[in-house]
């Protein structure tokens, strides 16, 4: 979409948001193509509410670190940037633990390290509606 057709974008999401303003997808593109037109704090309005709405989505915590960064904002942009890695390295380490339950499933320290991470995420990454805690 970043081939010159910023204004295109930039109505189609905008009219998509108006309909459904709850819409985290619409919201993030509509932040990511205010990004492309250069309009970095505006990106930063519609990143945000798309955050607040849907915490635990990766893409629209990426985007908001690239506005940031662009706006200048750096320490605040690799803070994001690292707190998208260590969910991911989370994420992944979640599946190895998965697949082992799956195969041995009787192993329960296996069982604890998952649940623990569980935890651990719910607090970085609240649900809608739920505040991050510690």
């Amino acid at each position: 979409m970043n081939l010159g057709r910023e204004a295109e974008s930039l109505a189609i999401y905008a009219e998509i948001v108006a309909q459904s303003p709850q819409n985290c997808a619409a919201l993030l593109g509509l932040g990511k193509s205010k990004v492309w037109a250069g309009l970095y704090e505006e990106a930063l309005v519609y990143l945000d509410r798309a955050h607040n709405l849907c915490p635990r989505d990766l893409d629209i915590r990426y985007a908001r670190a690239q506005a940031l960064s662009f706006k200048g904002n750096r320490s605040q942009a690799q803070a994001e940037l690292h707190e998208i890695e260590i969910a991911r390295a989370a994420l992944t380490r979640a599946g190895e633990l998965a697949s082992e339950v799956l195969m041995h499933p009787d192993h329960f320290e296996a069982r604890l390290e998952m649940i623990g991470m569980h935890q651990d995420l719910g607090r970085q990454f609240p649900r809608p509606g739920e505040r991050r805690s510690g």
